[in-house]
C-alpha cells in the first residue's frame, strides 16, 4: 500500500486568496520549505475549499478567482495545470497528473 496523499492550504494576500496543493509525503519536506505558512488540512477540507471557489466562480465570476478551483499536486507545472486541469481530475475535484 502506497502512502497517502497529504492536503495543503497556502494562504494568500486577501481572505478569499489560496492555494490548494496536494503532495506525496516525500515532497511534502519541500512543500512547506517553500510555503512556509501552508497549513496541513484534510482531504474532505481540500475538496470543501476548492468546490466552494468554483460555485463562487459560476455565481459571482467578478468577485471571485482569487483562489484555486481545483487541488492542484505540489510542484507540477502551471501551464499543465491550466491547460489540462479540468480533463485530469477525480471524482472529488483533485487533479491527479502528476
Amino acid at each position: 500500500m502506497s502512502p497517502q496523499k497529504q492536503y495543503f492550504v497556502v494562504p494568500g494576500d486577501s481572505a478569499n486568496s489560496y492555494k490548494s496543493l496536494w503532495s506525496e509525503p516525500a515532497d511534502a519536506f519541500g512543500l512547506l520549505l517553500n510555503h512556509p505558512e501552508a497549513k496541513k488540512i484534510t482531504k474532505k477540507e481540500a475538496v470543501r475549499l476548492a468546490k466552494a471557489e468554483r460555485r463562487r466562480r459560476r455565481e459571482d465570476p467578478g468577485f471571485s478567482g482569487s483562489a484555486d478551483e481545483y487541488v492542484y499536486p505540489y510542484g507540477a507545472n502551471p501551464w499543465a495545470l491550466h491547460a489540462f486541469g479540468r480533463f485530469f481530475t477525480d471524482s472529488s475535484g483533485c487533479v491527479i497528473l502528476a
